[in-house]
């Protein structure tokens, strides 16, 4: 069975000024009290570049077991994030990156870490698919678009054939949306088995 896992961009608060956390809630405590509502995060390339390994390494004494960390991967991240990876370990979940052929089917295309000063290709291990905006709010719509994305979510095409084994993940993509639309979404999931 293919499990999905909704993502956040960062755990800031969101956009729109609303806080999302306790007023009385210290700044270095928010990732802490994400990481024990949410499954997992899309970490920004910017912010993980910032922090580096020391940093990153430091986020899982904040965080529980369960919760997973994706690197968002941009253009000549590699070599970086590379360290990165290796500073979280098994809770890294993947590299989020740009699909790698055209026409591939998701916009973003889910990748193995390397390991620190590996320079061959990564293999695809799962999809990952940004969600049209008007979907977060629309768990109707959202449904019909997670099962649309679950009945087709095979890798053939993108790494040369299918990937072996269990289902690969499908993360969805959510962006810096609200956190009461994150903690929906992964509640739809459950109910549909997915998750």
């Amino acid at each position: 069975m293919t499990q999905v896992l909704p993502l956040r961009t960062g755990w800031d608060s969101a956009p729109d000024g609303l806080a999302e956390y306790p007023q009385d809630l210290p700044p270095e405590w928010r990732l802490a009290y994400f990481a024990n509502a949410f499954w997992g995060v899309l970490v920004p390339s910017k912010l993980w570049r910032e922090v580096g390994p020391v940093g990153a390494a430091g986020w899982l004494a904040d965080t529980p077991a369960r919760f997973r960390f994706f690197l968002e991967l941009m253009e000549g991240d590699r070599e970086s994030a590379s360290a990165v990876a290796a500073a979280l370990g098994d809770r890294l979940g993947g590299l989020v990156g740009a699909a790698s052929a055209p026409g591939a089917g998701p916009s973003r295309l889910l990748r193995v870490a390397a390991e620190p000063g590996q320079t061959g290709p990564l293999a695809a291990r799962g999809l990952a698919w940004e969600v049209p905006v008007p979907l977060i709010r629309d768990l109707r719509g959202a449904r019909a678009w997670v099962q649309a994305r679950v009945r087709g979510q095979g890798l053939r095409g993108v790494d040369g054939g299918a990937t072996p084994g269990a289902a690969p993940p499908l993360l969805a993509l959510l962006g810096e949306c609200r956190f009461e639309d994150l903690a929906r979404w992964q509640a739809m999931l459950e109910l549909m088995g997915l998750a």
